[in-house]
C-alpha cells in the first residue's frame, strides 16, 4: 500500500520537476535520447536495460538533488546527540534539511546549476545526498520509485519531442509533506517519435 499510496505523487512530482530541467537544457536532452537510443534502440526498454541508462540515472538523481520533493527528514533520537557545539537529549526530534545539505556550496559546485554529469559515474555520500530520506528509515520505495522513474522518463523522451510552454520556474505548491510544481509542468507535443 505504502508503494502505491506515498510513492506515485513523489515520483510523478519528480519527473515534472525534470522535464522542466530538461527541457530549458537542449544539450542534456540530446545526451539523453542518444543513452536511450544506444540502449534499447527502437524497442520498449526491457528490464535488463534500465541499469544501463545512466545518463537517464544521473539527470533524475540531479533533479532529486536540485528540487527535492522532501525538504526535510524527520527522526527521533534514541539516544543523546552532540551536533556541532549542540548537546542533543535521547527524544528530541531532529529534522536534517534535504534542501541545505544538497545545496550547500562546499559539498556541490555551483549548487544552483542542473548538472546531470555530476552523478555520472559517481557514487556520492549519503551524508550530502539523501532525496529518501537516509539510514535505516529512507523510504521503503526508493529502489522501485528509482526503476519506475527511469521507464516512465526514457519511454516519454523515447516516443515524443516535447517543448516548454514557458521557461520560468513553476511556483512552488506544498503538497502534505512533499513539494510539488504548484500547476504542473506546461508542456507542446512537437511530434510523436514512435
Amino acid at each position: 500500500m505504502t508503494l502505491l499510496i506515498a510513492g506515485h505523487e513523489t515520483s510523478a512530482a519528480t519527473l515534472a520537476w525534470t522535464f522542466h530541467q530538461v527541457l530549458q537544457r537542449p544539450d542534456v536532452e540530446e545526451k539523453l535520447r542518444a543513452e536511450i537510443n544506444e540502449v534499447a534502440g527502437t524497442e520498449p526498454l526491457a528490464p535488463g536495460q534500465v541499469n544501463r541508462l545512466e545518463y537517464v540515472d544521473a539527470t533524475l538523481k540531479e533533479t532529486m538533488r536540485l528540487l527535492p520533493v522532501a525538504p526535510v527528514v524527520g527522526r527521533v533520537l534514541q539516544r543523546p546527540m552532540k551536533i556541532g557545539r549542540w548537546e542533543l537529549p535521547a527524544g528530541v526530534v531532529v529534522l536534517p534539511s534535504i534542501y541545505l545539505t544538497q545545496h550547500r556550496s562546499d559539498l556541490w559546485p555551483e549548487p544552483g546549476r542542473f548538472n546531470p554529469e555530476r552523478f555520472v559515474g559517481r557514487r556520492v555520500s549519503p551524508y550530502e545526498y539523501f532525496p529518501f530520506g537516509g539510514g535505516a528509515r529512507r523510504c521503503l520505495g526508493m529502489a522501485f520509485a528509482t526503476y519506475e522513474m527511469k521507464i516512465v522518463f526514457a519511454e516519454v523522451l523515447r516516443r515524443v519531442r516535447l517543448r516548454a510552454t514557458t521557461n520560468h520556474m513553476p511556483d512552488v505548491a506544498r503538497r502534505g509533506v512533499t513539494l510539488a510544481p504548484a500547476c504542473g509542468v506546461p508542456v507542446r507535443v512537437d511530434a510523436f517519435l514512435s
